[in-house]
């Protein structure tokens, strides 16, 4: 997952997520990674 977000931010490119909310609903939206923290990129 984190080589799919630093690609998408390198070629500048959107990535669909999708969300499930507390009631089980689900929804697609479309982002643009801009920064990764630091607490996602340790091993």
């Amino acid at each position: 997952m984190l080589n799919q977000l630093l690609k998408s931010m390198q070629y500048n490119q959107e990535l669909s997520m999708l969300y499930m909310d507390k009631s089980v609903q689900v929804s697609k939206r479309s982002i643009q990674a801009i920064q990764v923290g630091e607490e996602f990129t340790t091993d």
